[in-house]
């Protein structure tokens, strides 16, 4: 344990009914009224204590002695996190909605049977799919009870907000290229959603591994990140666009692509196929329209027995990952260390500017993850 028993530290968390009297009059608790794409909330944010030596933590350690108390110094959101705050929202029997599925941490207690982390060691999650999935979907609570061998110790070097933004997109990234052999065997790669933090995740990897490919853009937005990604093959082409087609047989002309790593296939899918080579391999890790309330569903006219002729006619590999392995991220953070990757963070924000962090985590202007600094060191 610690040498000071007793831990502060802040946490917020999402409600779609008031909070209760005892804490609107409550000095650590601050309330505000928020709106997250037409959804009427409340934001709570609280200051709170814990004693390490409390009977509680004891009795949680000796019931689960392969797991570590963390302290959640920075936290970031994922495309998922959108998907399991409806889930919540919508059920009437929760009445909390805590977000947050990258972070980085401090360890404050340690089980009896823990032998991969020390206290005070810095960590990250490890999201490992098959197997747990992601490790919490709740870091805004500020503490977690997690069991250690779902985390990784992490250098001091490694500043929070990459750190905090790191997991999801990097340990997927690296999955997806290890899975689609463009390491052995790649004339030209395409990647598609730039302003994604798994597509800007894939651009890094690309680059430390000198695989020659183009980003499509849809936005000049998009665009004004050619210098901070040291891209310079860039497509311009609007899936919104009536001349999207012709946009991408000027831009893509000549290019012979033999792997696609797309987030968004239901929406880039159906108009790249005639511009893949034979036996391509597409890579893709989400979907655009998954069902959340806090976007409008993808415009699509075509059918899902078309796209999967098309993709028949042309031999082409469909191939669909979730998440990655805990060596991909282990992978991922050796490119880090070895200076050969810089991850890119879209914005920082402090723990009086929730409201501001969630808004731009969930917008669809922002260009890599924005990170919290919820209980800053």
């Amino acid at each position: 344990m610690t040498n000071t028993p007793l831990v502060s530290f802040n946490s917020f968390h999402l409600r779609s009914s008031p909070p209760p009297s005892s804490d609107i009059f409550n000095s650590n608790i601050n309330i505000i009224p928020f709106i997250l794409h037409q959804q009427d909330l409340y934001l709570v944010s609280v200051k709170s204590s814990i004693d390490l030596k409390s009977d509680r933590l004891t009795q949680l350690l000796l019931a689960k002695p392969n797991h570590v108390l963390i302290k959640i110094s920075s936290l970031s959101t994922n495309f998922r996190d959108r998907g399991d705050l409806e889930l919540r929202i919508r059920n009437n029997e929760i009445s909390n909605y805590f977000i947050g599925s990258d972070f980085v941490g401090t360890v404050l207690l340690v089980g009896s049977s823990v032998d991969n982390l020390k206290l005070s060691d810095r960590v990250i999650p490890s999201h490992c799919f098959p197997g747990n999935g992601l490790v919490s979907v709740t870091a805004s609570t500020g503490l977690l009870m997690v069991d250690s061998r779902l985390l990784v110790s992490i250098d001091s070097s490694i500043s929070d907000p990459i750190a905090a933004s790191f997991s999801v997109p990097y340990q997927t990234a690296s999955s997806l290229i290890r899975r689609s052999g463009v390491l052995s065997s790649c004339t030209h790669a395409l990647v598609t959603a730039p302003n994604s933090a798994t597509s800007l995740a894939i651009i890094q990897l690309l680059i430390s591994y000198k695989v020659p490919f183009t980003v499509l853009a849809r936005s000049e937005l998009s665009l004004q990140q050619r210098s901070s990604l040291r891209v310079d093959n860039f497509v311009l082409a609007n899936p919104l666009s009536e001349s999207f087609n012709s946009q991408l047989s000027i831009g893509l002309s000549g290019l012979n692509i033999s792997h696609v790593f797309d987030n968004f296939p239901d929406v880039y899918a159906p108009s790249l196929v005639p511009h893949v080579g034979y036996g391509c391999c597409y890579m893709f890790a989400g979907l655009l329209d998954q069902g959340v309330y806090f976007q409008d569903p993808t415009p699509s006219n075509v059918l899902f027995s078309q796209i999967i002729h098309s993709f028949m006619m042309k031999n082409i590999q469909f191939v669909g990952n979730c998440l990655g392995s805990h060596s991909d991220l282990l992978s991922a953070l050796q490119l880090l260390s070895s200076n050969k990757i810089s991850p890119t963070v879209d914005s920082i924000f402090s723990f009086h500017e929730i409201d501001c962090f969630i808004t731009r985590s969930f917008s669809s202007g922002r260009s890599g993850k924005s990170v919290l600094l919820l209980n800053a060191l």
